[in-house]
């Protein structure tokens, strides 16, 4: 079961759609239009591909979607010809306002996309836990996963970055955890991320109740991984 706090320590969540098959360019040049109320800035997003030979270099800038977002930076919506990306950063509050946004984002979505099937499906959340220590701490005091370089209690440990891939609780679900050392927005203290993505690859669900359905069980199956993750002195920390 997931704790409430009163600080949460998520700086994005994530929701992420991937197609079977590409969408074409007008369609994206369509769909970007159906944002436009929500989300009123509209942003290219583009590649830069370098070709090089003996005699010469040459680069071409090829634009593959579009990014839409809020003015404060909040809610933002990103569209590829195979990818929609539902994203929240600054202050999270909850999950059903987050969930909101990304069910009236999909509506949008659905309604182009010609029953284009779902490849992958999955939920993702950025954590940045912030210590104000400024001395020598032990990582082990704050989290669960982390590196183990020696049994010399004199040993530091300026920086490390870590992944995880594991199998997921949930049928034809896995789960890729990401944690590190980071530099804190202060400038003081230490701070460390822990980002879990969990998502579906294999048989994802279709139907837009199916779909949410899904997305809620791998979202109390985040939540019981962060937990897992985190210690009693963490949990102090979101009070």
């Amino acid at each position: 079961m997931a704790q409430k706090y009163a600080h949460p320590p998520v700086i994005e969540a994530i929701v992420e759609f991937r197609l079977e098959n590409p969408l074409s360019s007008e369609q994206l040049d369509a769909l970007s239009e159906k944002y436009a109320d929500r989300l009123p800035i509209k942003e290219t997003v583009s590649t830069i591909s370098v070709t090089v030979d003996a005699d010469f270099a040459e680069s071409q800038k090829t634009n593959t979607g579009y990014r839409m977002r809020q003015e404060d930076g909040g809610e933002s919506v990103t569209i590829n010809d195979h990818v929609l990306t539902n994203s929240l950063t600054g202050i999270y509050s909850n999950w059903d306002d987050f969930m909101e946004f990304v069910s009236w984002s999909w509506t949008n979505w659905s309604g182009a996309i010609n029953e284009n099937p779902i490849a992958r499906l999955g939920v993702r959340f950025i954590n940045r836990i912030d210590l104000k220590n400024t001395g020598q701490f032990k990582i082990e005091d704050y989290l669960t996963i982390y590196p183990m370089i020696s049994n010399d209690p004199e040993q530091i440990l300026y920086d490390y970055k870590m992944q995880l891939a594991i199998p997921s609780n949930l049928e034809n679900s896995y789960v890729i955890v990401n944690t590190g050392m980071i530099k804190p927005p202060t400038g003081t203290g230490s701070s460390f991320i822990l980002d879990i993505d969990v998502f579906r690859t294999e048989k994802c669900p279709q139907k837009h109740f199916e779909i949410f359905a899904y997305l809620e069980n791998i979202h109390n199956e985040k939540n019981e991984l962060f937990e897992s993750f985190i210690t009693d002195k963490t949990r102090e920390i979101f009070q």
